[in-house]
Order: C-alpha cells, then structure tokens, then sequence
C-alpha cells in the first residue's frame, strides 16, 4: 500500500493505492476520486474554484514504481516518485529462486 501526503496552502490531499491497483485521492479527509489503475491514471476534482488534478503513472529506469504529480489549475505543485530500486528487486527475485531450488532438493 502506497499512502502520500501532499499539502497546498491549508489543504491536506492524500493518495492512497493498494496492491490490487485501487486508487483514492480525499481532500481534507473527504474522497473525491477513486479509480483502478496498473500503469497510472488521471484523477481531476474541482474544490471551491479551483481544479485538482493528481497524475499518476508507472516510472520503470533505475526504479520499478510510481510517479505522482499534484497540479493545481495547471501548474505542477509538487511530484514525488516511490519505488524500489530495480537492482534491489531482481537480487531479490534471484534469492527466491535459490531458495526454492534448495528446498525441492531437499525433497
């Protein structure tokens, strides 16, 4: 589960995504979008006058995970990327295979 915390002037907005690719943006505690995604999607909402949008999309290069820009009216307020590094995840993938292949061995 990827929970992130963005603040703009006075409002608290919060990005929740779980491992089955459901995403829910509140405002101020309040939910104003839910969408499922696997490789990132485009959540707009409107408070008072002004339009929110919270992008989000699947970065693959160094890392393996998620980039989520904030705008307000347009202008980009802040982007924040999560993620494990991609040489962490296949060192791990390989560990596992190992370890399978000594218990089958085993019996």
């Amino acid at each position: 589960m990827t929970t992130l915390d963005f603040t703009v002037g006075e409002a608290a907005i919060t990005f929740y995504n779980n491992d089955w690719g459901k995403e829910t943006v509140t405002y101020n505690g309040k939910v104003v979008s839910e969408k499922t995604s696997v490789f990132g999607t485009r959540h707009e909402f409107t408070v008072d006058e002004d339009t929110y949008e919270l992008i989000t999309s699947l970065v693959i290069n160094s890392t393996i995970g998620l980039k989520t820009q904030l705008r307000k009216n347009g202008r980009l307020q802040e982007e924040k990327t999560t993620g494990q590094s991609l040489l962490h995840l296949v060192i791990g993938i390989a560990a596992l295979a190992i370890l399978i292949e000594v218990f089958r061995s085993l019996f």
